[in-house]
């Protein structure tokens, strides 16, 4: 999510854009497949004369409101010159081509009259601001973005630090208003002597066997 602005008058405003992935419903699919063909066929003519910066130049190929969005996705990024996955994007033009209905969404540039079914975790403000739609493995998806009412600011009461060791064994919380600190997991410095007794344990033990070995092998001699 991030904050609106309003171009007119270059302010935020007291919203947030907020993206939400769908699944397309298999009647819905079949009118994609020859859709994508001639965006690919679009797209291929904007990046190889990038002066056709007019949606009448690719009437032919697909409507008006895709040719528009792919010009602005692809054509007018310098650094694009070649596409691999491509989506087809429709911008939603303050409501005239992405419409609101009960229970969904109407794009009529591609489904006409039928509705895409969606369930909006956040209610939404205004109009849906654009659609993409992609094809991956086999199933197509659609990326909505839409505008939401912006949270209220969450109240502070106070502020804990929390600090964790490299290894990842103790972790020191703080707390600046009452000044105490504490520390959880096991002690660092208790397991440290426990594996040091350990090491010298085991040198002791192989030094002696070592000697016997080699006044063994110098009495043979």
């Amino acid at each position: 999510m991030f904050p609106v602005v309003q171009r007119s008058e270059s302010k935020v405003v007291d919203a947030v854009a907020y993206c939400l992935k769908v699944k397309i419903p298999n009647p819905l699919e079949h009118g994609l497949y020859d859709v994508l063909t001639r965006c690919e066929l679009a797209v291929e003519r904007m990046l190889a004369n990038r002066s056709l910066s007019s949606s009448k130049y690719y009437r032919d190929l697909v409507p008006c409101v895709v040719s528009k969005s792919l010009i602005a996705k692809y054509q007018k990024n310098p650094k694009c010159h070649q596409v691999k996955n491509l989506v087809i994007p429709v911008c939603g033009d303050k409501g005239k081509q992405i419409k609101l209905v009960t229970g969904g969404i109407r794009i009529p540039a591609l489904f006409k009259k039928e509705v895409l079914p969606v369930q909006w975790p956040r209610e939404i403000s205004g109009q849906v601001r654009s659609i993409e739609l992609f094809r991956r493995e086999g199933e197509w998806f659609g990326s909505i973005c839409y505008n939401t009412a912006k949270d209220p600011p969450l109240s502070c009461d106070g502020v804990i630090g929390v600090d964790r060791n490299s290894v990842g064994n103790i972790a020191v919380l703080a707390d600046p208003q009452t000044g105490v600190v504490r520390k959880l997991g096991i002690c660092p410095a208790r397991t440290k002597f426990v594996f040091q007794r350990r090491r010298k344990n085991l040198t002791v033990r192989v030094r002696p066997a070592c000697s016997r070995n080699c006044t063994a092998n110098n009495g043979a001699e």
